[in-house]
């Protein structure tokens, strides 16, 4: 699932945009989610953080809070949101460099120039999201590197996952992860806890160590399947 936002001031403009994403998404077979605003203030106002845009289309030339400052605001706290920038004026492009900018498009927008810049940012975004995960810690969005996970566990109601120099706990169930961890090199050592292949060092009947020195336990009932995809994992790694 790609989330899209659309900043755009016109309301013709927007509902234009709208359409074109949803017929881009609907000729590249992309799961999309789509929410447009007014104003750069709509946008901040309603903006829920625990739930990021992966990709935000947005006119700079808006009234009160215009498009690059909106991109600023929401750069401090998510360095992984990509922006497409609708524009007239072309001097805007340095001043989005520092904002990291996907691109700009000068308007008007043609269709396929649109559909073109939407397939590059959305493979960009998908490579992305194959390296982190998005876990909303303390009310908090955060984008996790699969490689700083070591484990996660279940802690009765809660969610603790180690990282490489802290640990996060938020309200959550386990389960409804397994999907995503199994997908991303994490495996079942016991009930309720998923370990990181890439960290595994060493693997006993009873536990396994890790290249942190950190020793975790693996259960009777799961050793085998831990202990298989343990192997298969290094086999398909890509050294």
């Amino acid at each position: 699932m790609i989330y899209i936002g659309i900043c755009e001031d016109e309301p013709d403009l927007r509902e234009y945009y709208h359409t074109l994403i949803l017929e881009w998404a609907k000729k590249k077979k992309v799961s999309i989610r789509i929410s447009s605003y007014e104003s750069s203030e709509q946008l901040l106002f309603s903006y829920d953080e625990k739930e990021p845009f992966d990709i935000l289309v947005l006119d700079i030339q808006m009234k009160e809070i215009n498009g690059m400052e909106l991109a600023k605001q929401l750069r401090e706290n998510d360095s992984h949101m990509q922006f497409i920038f609708l524009t007239g004026l072309k001097e805007y492009a340095l001043e989005g460099y520092e904002v990291g900018a996907f691109r700009y498009l000068i308007k008007p927008v043609k269709e396929k120039e649109f559909f073109d810049i939407l397939t590059k940012v959305c493979e960009r975004v998908g490579q992305e999201k194959k390296q982190f995960m998005t876990v909303c810690c303390q009310g908090e969005a955060r984008k996790i590197d699969y490689e700083n996970i070591f484990y996660v566990e279940a802690r009765g109601h809660y969610i603790a996952m180690s990282l490489a120099d802290e640990e996060l706990e938020w309200k959550g169930c386990l389960m409804e992860l397994a999907g995503e961890l199994e997908e991303n090199g994490l495996a079942l050592s016991r009930r309720g806890l998923y370990i990181n292949l890439r960290h595994v060092k060493q693997i006993g009947r009873t536990e396994c160590l890790l290249d942190n020195g950190i020793k975790l336990p693996v259960s009777r009932g799961c050793y085998k399947a831990f202990n298989d995809k343990f192997i298969g994992y290094y086999k398909e790694a890509d050294w």
